[in-house]
């Protein structure tokens, strides 16, 4: 199990055990990254507010973590035994009540990805393992510097862009459905997660989107919620 330590220990001078000088500049170079660009807004973002609203929430409660692994992971089998392990902690880490948890995060950094691999490694690995953790209710973000992935808001703008190449785990929130809605069996375990809260949430979503996604994606949705509603008696 990889270690991990929050950006205030990490601003107050704390270490991971074993890191060289190199890995100490790379997890302080991801802290400012984070505060000077997750926590603050962007023109480009197209709404009010950070560029992720949940952050500075992370950082202050000490709950913002960051991990780094080293090139001996850099194989895909390895980082993904890795990222499960991360998942498992994660799950175990307090606080467990999503609550008070809501705002844990684990910011791993891939250091020493060769940056001709560094797209096809992170998206490959986030594609394969984005369904075990949306399964038990977490969210598996990619970051990495040729990211094409768009923002919500503004379909101009490349928001998950970072160097050194990321893989975030932090827990779902019921605004993520914007995030899940094309996957079925991701809705399933977000309604799993969110229940009444969560129905209530798809319903707007469909409501304030209709016009802009697919016939099928509605039709998949509207009947999601349906069976999940019928199940539960409601």
């Amino acid at each position: 199990m990889h270690h991990a330590l929050d950006v205030l220990a990490l601003e107050e001078g704390a270490l991971l055990e074993g890191q060289d000088a190199q890995e100490t500049a790379v997890l302080r170079a991801v802290a400012q990254w984070s505060r000077d660009y997750l926590t603050r807004p962007h023109p480009a973002v197209g709404r009010t507010g950070a560029v992720c609203p949940w952050v500075e929430k992370s950082i202050q409660q000490r709950l913002y973590h960051l991990t780094l692994l080293p090139e001996a992971h850099l194989r895909m089998e390895e980082a993904e035994r890795t990222l499960l392990l991360l998942l498992n902690h994660f799950l175990e880490m307090p606080p467990t009540v999503f609550r008070q948890g809501q705002f844990k995060a684990i910011v791993t950094i891939f250091n020493g990805l060769p940056g001709e691999l560094e797209a096809e490694f992170i998206s490959g690995l986030h594609d394969r393992l984005r369904p075990a953790f949306v399964k038990q209710g977490l969210m598996l973000g990619e970051f990495y510097p040729s990211c094409v992935k768009t923002g919500l808001h503004n379909r101009d703008w490349y928001p998950l862009r970072s160097s050194p190449p990321l893989l975030v785990i932090r827990s779902m929130v019921r605004p993520d459905i914007a995030f899940l809605h094309t996957h079925e069996e991701f809705v399933q375990a977000y309604l799993g997660k969110h229940q009444q809260e969560g129905c209530t949430e798809l319903r707007n979503y469909i409501a304030r989107n209709r016009e802009h996604l697919a016939p099928g994606n509605v039709s998949m949705l509207e009947e999601t919620l349906l069976k999940f509603q019928q199940a539960k008696g409601g």
